[in-house]
């Protein structure tokens, strides 16, 4: 989201023209061309300006990405889920961004916000052949172009949704924009052995991975709750407030309260995952974790208290060597023939000092 960075490269004469048509050209792994990325950005100035520099550059306003938005369409989107008390920005972005031979496509939930009913009237007014899903009046209302533009429009708003729909994906909740990545991310899991599914939910989850079944049958498990992590995770926060509200109240609570504050969306996916597939929050394996290793959360707090372990495994992983030069580095006498273990310990106290409180430090 750098905007002069984007201006400087795209109009720097050291760049070659052939480069520049490269950058143009370039996508994410949905498709999407920085013509597609640029308008999302919340700031509307910078993307604007940025808009107006790729234009300038002869950047294809007709191009589509993986899920077959223009980036219009992806413009629209965005611009749908934010509120904003001034939407004129909103409309020259639009306007500029307007395709020369492709219909444009809103989905529903798009069409009935305020910002998308004004650019509606936007597109009307400059004779865009346009069609809001389920409302096959707004196309009429300019039929003609939409003939032109033939059948091609009516397949990508129904393709991304129909195949949302075979996967179980809440497009309805989501929007188009936030369903064409999420629906990305579950088509790649697919494609993903089971060796890398258990990689990804080790990785992804604290929750106890699947047992019992055959190979198949624990693949497909993998599968179903990695895409339900990542649908979690695109949902809006007022959704997942929603969830754990109906589904996990208590957990939820109970976090908040150990947290000393509301939770984050982090937090309150894995408040979802916790109640659904069972096992430990993160804030209460740490703590357990702490018990074992003597270190006092209630007067560290979570953050502290983590930072505090992992000093503590690293020192762990030192040589006796290695730990007696940390002594030193700290400038601490080693404890006489001391073993590694002391070693640790010394210097796991040391460490456990520098983090307590002055009221804390004059109680031991």
């Amino acid at each position: 989201c750098d905007v002069e960075r984007l201006v400087s490269v795209l109009g720097s004469a050291s760049v070659p023209s052939a480069r520049r048509v490269e950058i143009l050209a370039e996508s994410d792994g949905s498709g999407r061309t920085l013509l597609h990325l640029c308008p999302t950005w919340a700031n509307s100035t910078d993307a604007m300006k940025a808009v107006r520099k790729l234009l300038d550059c002869s950047a294809n306003c007709d191009a589509v990405d993986a899920f077959g938005r223009t980036p219009l369409e992806a413009a629209i989107e965005s611009c749908a889920q934010r509120e904003m008390e001034d939407p004129e920005p909103v409309l020259k972005l639009c306007e500029a961004l307007i395709p020369s031979s492709t219909q444009v496509l809103l989905d529903k939930q798009t069409g009935d916000t305020a910002i998308g009913r004004a650019i509606v009237t936007l597109l009307q007014n400059h004779g865009v052949a346009f069609e809001v899903e389920g409302e096959p009046a707004a196309a009429e209302a300019v039929e003609e172009s939409t003939v032109a533009a033939g059948p091609e429009g009516s397949k990508r708003a129904g393709g991304l949704r129909k195949r949302c729909e075979q996967l179980g994906l809440p497009i309805d909740k989501l929007g188009t924009f936030a369903a064409a990545p999420l629906l990305a991310e579950c088509e790649r899991l697919l494609n993903l052995s089971l060796p890398e599914l258990q990689m990804e939910w080790r990785q992804s989850c604290a929750c106890e991975e699947p047992q019992g079944g055959d190979l198949v049958e624990r693949k497909d498990q993998l599968i179903e709750r990695l895409k339900q992590l990542a649908i979690w995770r695109a949902l809006p926060t007022s959704e997942l407030q929603d969830q754990c509200r109906c589904c996990a109240a208590d957990l939820a609570a109970n976090g908040a309260q150990r947290a000393g504050r509301a939770l984050d969306r982090d937090e309150l996916v894995e408040v979802l995952a916790v109640a659904t597939w069972g096992g430990l929050m993160r804030s209460e394996a740490l703590q357990d974790e702490c018990a074992a290793k003597g270190i006092p959360v209630d007067q560290l707090g979570l953050e502290e208290a983590e930072r505090l372990l992992s000093a503590r495994a690293a020192l762990e992983k030192m040589t006796w060597e290695e730990l007696r030069q940390e002594c030193r580095k700290q400038r601490v006498a080693p404890l006489p023939k001391a073993s590694k273990a002391e070693l640790v310990k010394q210097l796991s106290e040391l460490l456990l000092w520098c983090e307590l409180p002055l009221s804390a430090l004059r109680n031991l």
